[in-house]
């Protein structure tokens, strides 16, 4: 999903937040609204637009996650949210079944990165990804 083309936010960070412990978030599970509880628990800020990108928050689905089902995803983050290094990585998940080399350019376009990804074949995939407001406007 574009979110210069739909204006719909694609950085899924409501999604994530609602998985974290103790989250005031809370999913209205009839109209699929993001919400934030307030502390007094008395009631909720409704979220229209994301705070993380400012394009509006479409729908949330309590299924899946960035195409991931969220069992999964949710069972992936506990196992991944403490990690800081390569190390701690490869200690957890052992060796990579693929290593590869990343390569940003982030002052090419005002709207775009590019990000490119070079394997250990020597094959590329170069991505194309819109800008985040924040990145837009550090310029």
């Amino acid at each position: 999903m574009s979110p210069e083309k739909d204006n719909l936010c694609s950085c899924y960070w409501p999604e994530k937040i609602l998985l974290l412990p103790d989250s005031p978030a809370i999913l209205d599970e009839i109209t699929g609204e993001f919400r934030w509880k307030n502390s007094d628990d008395e009631g909720y800020i409704v979220f229209k637009f994301c705070p993380k990108c400012g394009y509006e928050i479409p729908k949330i689905s309590r299924d899946c996650i960035d195409g991931i089902p969220k069992e999964e995803y949710i069972e992936l983050q506990s196992t991944l949210k403490n990690i800081r290094s390569i190390k701690e990585m490869t200690k957890t998940y052992g060796k990579p079944d693929k290593e590869v080399i990343q390569m940003n350019y982030l002052k090419k376009s005002e709207t775009v990165t590019i990000h490119i990804f070079k394997d250990c074949d020597e094959k590329i995939e170069i991505l194309l990804r819109p800008k985040s407001a924040d990145q837009k406007r550090k310029k």
